[in-house]
């Protein structure tokens, strides 16, 4: 297996072992992510503008990945990540430790004449 592969030569297979674990969990989870281009980003927030009369806020887990709180975009309950398992959102419109704004994300496509 992959795993045996990357036991027998660490040397050559470095950093390969955390990689196949990634892809373990997905496999067991049976979830699947690819990266988002910023052309399908723009197409959910102009989707969110336009269904949910506003497009609230987006934010990053702690480990980096976007997610969106819709209406006044503040955090009132948590959630996971879909990616990675942090938890995500907050309470009582503060954010849960580790989750920050993406500040970049809402001036990028806040822009967007919808």
């Amino acid at each position: 297996t992959a795993r045996e592969i990357c036991t027998e030569y660490q040397g050559q297979t470095a950093g390969m072992l955390s990689e196949i674990e990634d892809v373990e969990k997905a496999l067991r989870d049976s979830t699947f992510y690819t990266s988002v281009t910023n052309e399908e980003k723009a197409a959910v927030y102009a989707a969110m503008a336009s269904d949910f009369r506003g497009t609230g806020h987006w934010y990053y887990c702690a480990n980096g990945h976007p997610f969106t709180v819709g209406e006044c975009g503040m955090p009132m309950q948590t959630s996971r990540c879909p990616q990675c398992g942090a938890t995500v959102g907050g309470e009582r419109h503060t954010a849960v430790e580790g989750v920050r704004r993406a500040a970049d994300m809402d001036e990028q496509f806040g822009r967007l004449l919808i």
